[in-house]
């Protein structure tokens, strides 16, 4: 592009160099092939030769095209809009273009022989990168390149899946594995990688698989990324597949649950809990699984493991008082992930229940740091989907967990329900009431509560009911009255009546 850019210079006038320099430098490749092209007429260069002799330098990263700050706009299009001299490239001749593109790969100005350069000299890599400083510079640009589809395509056109487990197989070094492994994350973005790992057996997996044993948090976090991709886009008819190279492999799962277990970074146990929960949800779609998945995922040292990720988060989040919004965002995230495993590994009946029989009161307390803050919540309206998921995960975990009053878990669903009961009485009309349905969150709240009250004592009842006043007794008792009847119910209801004295 400098280049390019000297090239045009040479036909302005000294006082247009610098605004011409600005306009090239901040062009993409469409606009800046117009600029040569428009160049190229004007010197009139008399052979193809002398065309050819100037070739444009490899970039490193993608062009952008730098936008207009108040509106949004592409600043470049209007300066080019504005110059009726440019020649549209669909005028221009084919064979200047391609001389323009070089040895670019596919639509990109990425160029064939750097790559090639690269990948020559890690197969040939014999030093840690710690030693090798230009090499691990280039292999983090080829990392930044693998965002682009094009690029993808060639290197699996140069077999790099084969390459790179061979290199992460013969390595001790962490950085390059790191390296590598998130070259691979983002390839497989593109199907094409994913079903050539799946469908060929490619050695590659059995090394990833095997990686997951490895006790570095950076390259553990890239490979937790791989897998997470892998899961949740590759498509149902290649699930059985990936379910038998999983259990072929046998300790895949008990290294996640070490990582869950063993790790203080919070972006690998996040990573991971999101891999897994990809895992659970393409799995339990599986309708006759080679090894049962009741066996491989429904025990005590998954649910564990899951505990020991989330209370791990959450308690180092609480000392901190910096960044509160980024802070809040990644808390939803970690309750959601936690909220979509249990929502899975309660639906298998006896199993479930016996998996979780020696964590019912730990889980309760996870479940409890997820209510206390919506109980807190002052605007409803703020709701969205994830208070749903929550309530549905409590409804799945009460189903089959030993029946027991907590008056903690009760106190925060009376208040939430509360609150449902204030927003009715306003009865404004908001975006939540169009995506949810606010009665419904209602009733499962008060369903919720019952499932706790029927444990209760009368006077633990009295004494958890206190925050139901007076004038919300009677609304209270209404709403309980038109729930779905069931036995639950029925003992339910009775029992608050006397409690609430009516």
């Amino acid at each position: 592009i400098y280049l390019f850019a000297l090239f045009y210079l040479s036909e302005c006038q000294t006082s247009q160099n610098f605004v011409c320099l600005q306009l090239l430098l901040c062009l993409d490749r469409s606009i800046l092939f117009k600029f040569v092209v428009n160049w190229k007429n004007k010197q009139k260069m008399s052979t193809r030769e002398n065309q050819a002799s100037y070739q444009a330098e490899e970039p490193t990263t993608a062009p952008k095209i730098e936008k207009d700050v108040l509106n949004g706009s592409d600043r470049n299009e209007d300066l080019f809009a504005s110059n009726p001299n440019v020649l549209e490239v669909e005028r221009a001749d084919p064979e200047d273009l391609q001389r323009i593109r070089g040895d670019a790969i596919g639509d990109t100005l990425y160029s064939e022989r750097f790559v090639l350069n690269i990948l020559l000299k890690l197969s040939k890599l014999e030093k840690n990168l710690q030693e090798e400083e230009e090499m691990e510079k280039d292999l983090c640009t080829l990392w930044d390149m693998t965002l682009d589809a094009d690029m993808i395509e060639y290197l699996l056109k140069q077999d790099v899946l084969t390459l790179f487990a061979e290199v992460i197989k013969a390595t001790n070094d962490k950085r390059l594995t790191e390296i590598l492994v998130g070259i691979l994350a983002n390839m497989c973005d593109l199907k094409k990688t994913r079903d050539e790992l799946c469908l060929q057996e490619s050695q590659l997996v059995e090394v990833l698989l095997d990686l997951s044993g490895c006790l570095d948090a950076l390259t553990l976090q890239q490979l937790m990324r791989l897998w997470a991709v892998i899961f949740v886009k590759s498509p149902t008819e290649h699930i059985e597949k990936w379910y038998d190279l999983v259990c072929k492999d046998g300790q895949f799962i008990e290294n996640i649950c070490f990582i869950l277990n063993n790790a203080i970074n919070h972006k690998v146990l996040l990573q991971t809990l999101e891999t897994l929960n990809a895992v659970l949800a393409k799995f339990a779609l599986l309708d006759n699984p080679a090894k049962n998945f009741t066996e491989l995922f429904i025990k005590s040292e998954v649910i564990n493991a899951t505990m020991e990720a989330f209370n791990t988060i959450l308690t180092d989040n609480a000392g901190q008082e910096n960044d509160t919004d980024e802070l809040e965002k990644k808390e939803v995230k970690i309750k959601q992930t936690f909220c979509n495993i249990h929502s899975i590994l309660t639906q298998y009946q006896q199993y479930s229940e016996e998996a979780y029989a020696a964590h019912s009161e730990d889980i309760l307390l996870c479940m409890k740091k997820i209510l206390k803050p919506l109980a807190l919540e002052v605007d409803l309206d703020t709701w969205q989907t994830f208070e749903l998921e929550v309530f549905e995960t409590l409804s799945d975990l009460l189903e089959i967990l030993p029946r027991c009053f907590d008056p903690h878990l009760s106190s925060y669903l009376i208040k939430i329900w509360l609150k449902f009961l204030q927003t009715q009485q306003c009865s404004a009309s908001t975006e939540f009431e169009e995506e949810l349905n606010r009665q419904d969150l209602s009733d499962k709240c008060l369903q919720l509560l019952l499932l706790i009250l029927t444990e209760a004592s009368n006077a633990e009842l009295q004494e958890n009911l206190k925050t139901v006043q007076s004038e919300n007794k009677g609304r209270f008792l209404e709403s309980v009255e038109k729930l779905e009847k069931n036995g639950c119910v029925v003992k339910a209801y009775d029992k608050i009546k006397n409690a609430l004295g009516e």
